[in-house]
């Protein structure tokens, strides 16, 4: 892992989401403590674990099925605002669960998809991969509805559109949206395997998906499992930087607490993760938790209650006296959100931070949904 490293006379204020939060923790590690000025972290990494031997789907996705229950349950009460609000929250439930078996046995062809799609078996991969996406941000559940809605009515247009990307000339010089990018990361942070730790068979990896499914959620477990593939990385993209030290930090090691953000509900970096690194930090952080939030990092979902503690923190190095502070969400599932009106109701706060606080949760947005 590499980041830019200002220069030794500049202190260094970062505010990291989801991976950035790992490289935060790293960098409490690596640095002198005289060099971290300011310090977030959000949608927490288990740097920890992340560092140790490659982790498996079980320990990532303990929050699935909790998030999907809540789209289920706020759209069956969100009368127009979801397509789906004719269903209770079960068969809402029911049907996803039906529809992935019929897509699992008997994938139908859709043929219907444009320029550049030709024909596209739709399999229950491509509607579970529809469902995972949307669990990271609440922003996205009425689009998750309507696409739910064609697909129940076995239309897959929508849906193929929406996951599959179309043959493009230009397709060479886009992003790496795949997955792979990830794995390479994750595996030049993890501990190699070794002789004293081998490497699981696939007997194991198979039994871990499994135990994922069974645990976690038998619609969306085992996502992620590519994480728990390193051994087939070694030859490819070797580690050439892993860091070997420990997480251990002193108690007022730090001259300003860093500031750790979690949501409820996260789809792949639960609370448990923001509570474990908590508490090793101990004085050395504050935790903030987004109650009923939903989504991964907590910049995903507003929370007006956020701002203070942030812009007080980074403008004076200002800290919650609480260890654990709860702040509520002001953004809910399939509700009307006008931001002109929140950001003019919200008191206490000047017009221009309120701005610039829904602003920067919109960005969050835009950059999920690319």
């Amino acid at each position: 892992m590499y980041f830019p490293i200002p220069p030794p006379l500049t202190p260094l204020t970062d505010w990291g989401w989801s991976y950035g939060s790992a490289i935060g923790q790293y960098m409490t590690q690596i640095l002198p403590p005289e060099r971290i000025n300011r310090m977030i972290i959000d949608g927490i990494v288990d740097v920890v674990g992340w560092s140790g031997y490659p982790i498996q789907p079980y320990n990532i996705t303990d929050d699935m099925d909790h998030i999907l229950q809540e789209f289920a349950d706020s759209c069956a009460s969100a009368g127009d605002a979801c397509v789906l609000s004719n269903l209770t929250s079960s068969q809402i439930l029911s049907l996803i669960d039906s529809t992935l078996d019929e897509l699992y046995y008997s994938p139908p062809l859709a043929t219907d998809l444009g320029p550049g799609y030709g024909s596209v078996e739709v399999d229950a991969g491509v509607l579970r991969f529809a469902l995972f996406e949307s669990m990271y941000l609440m922003l996205s559940w009425p689009t998750l509805a309507e696409l739910l809605a064609e697909t129940f009515a076995g239309n897959y247009t929508s849906l193929v559109q929406a996951i599959v990307p179309a043959i493009s000339p230009t397709y060479v010089t886009m992003r790496d949206d795949s997955s792979y990018a990830t794995s390479m990361i994750y595996c030049n942070d993890a501990k190699p395997y070794d002789a004293s730790h081998p490497p699981p068979s696939i007997e194991q990896l198979t039994d871990n998906v499994v135990l994922a499914l069974n645990q976690n959620s038998r619609r969306l477990g085992e996502f992620l499992y590519g994480l728990g593939l390193c051994q087939f990385w070694q030859d490819v993209m070797p580690s050439q930087s892993h860091y070997n030290g420990t997480f251990d930090i002193a108690p007022g090691t730090l001259q300003t607490p860093m500031l750790v953000f979690s949501q409820t509900f996260d789809p792949v970096t639960d609370l448990a993760n923001a509570l474990r690194s908590s508490e090793r930090l101990g004085d050395n952080a504050r935790l903030i938790q987004q109650v009923d939030g939903y989504g991964h990092c907590t910049i995903s979902q507003t929370s007006f209650c956020a701002l203070p503690i942030v812009q007080a923190y980074m403008l004076d190095g200002a800290v919650p006296d609480s260890n654990h502070t709860l702040c509520q969400v002001d953004q809910l599932p399939f509700k009307p959100f006008d931001e002109q009106d929140a950001v003019n109701g919200t008191e206490g706060l000047d017009l221009e931070s309120r701005q610039a606080w829904v602003a920067l949760g919109l960005s969050w947005a835009k950059l999920a949904a690319a």
